[in-house]
Formats: C-alpha cells, structure tokens, sequence
C-alpha cells in the first residue's frame, strides 16, 4: 500500500534564492548554537537542496542518520524551531489520514 500525503507545495516555504545564501546563513547559526544542535541543523540543510531550505523527513531518519534516539531529535528541533533557526510544518496523509513527515524550512538571519 503506497501512502499519499496531502499536496503541499514545498517552494512556498523557500526562504532562500541560492545554496550558497543557506549555507552562509546556516554557517551564522552554527557559531550560536552547541555541536549536537549543529548537527541535526546541517542534516537538514543537507537534505534542503532540491529545494533550497525546505527538507521534508522523518524523525526517525534524522535519528538514523546522526545515530542519536528520536527523542533526543525531538528535542534538537524543538531547541532550533523555539530559538528561531527553523520553522517546522506538519503534513498530513490524505488517504489514510494521520500526520505526515514535517517540513522543516530553515529560517532567515534576522
């Protein structure tokens, strides 16, 4: 059984015109933030590329691909989604119902 999400047009959560603007505006945050926070900011810019500063995923795979628990992602992206370095959008299945991967749109310096 294949699971469809609600449409979600992604590029209107883009806050950036460039790879190289979000990689300098990750680079600022990175100085103000501690090295676990840091990581789970970059995992997510590395999935933000197709389109720039938007990435659509599971916690469970960010918790896979920085070997730490979901909980303690949990925690890393409320810690950057309350201190203003992320937004986080939820998605819902359209078929089957129920909550989606979130969106996380990394936020602009300002």
């Amino acid at each position: 059984m294949t699971t469809q999400y609600e449409i979600v047009s992604f590029t209107d959560y883009q806050n950036f015109d460039s790879i190289k603007e979000m990689d300098e505006t990750v680079r600022q945050f990175n100085a103000r933030i501690s090295r676990v926070h840091y990581e789970t900011l970059n995992l997510l810019k590395r999935y933000s590329c197709k389109i720039i500063g938007v990435s659509h995923l599971k916690v469970k795979t960010i918790a896979q691909a920085l070997n730490r628990s979901v909980r303690a992602i949990h925690r890393h992206l409320k810690y950057l989604k309350d201190n203003g370095f992320i937004t986080v959008a939820n998605t819902s299945r359209r078929k089957a119902g129920g909550k989606g991967a979130n969106v996380y749109i990394i936020n602009t310096v300002g």
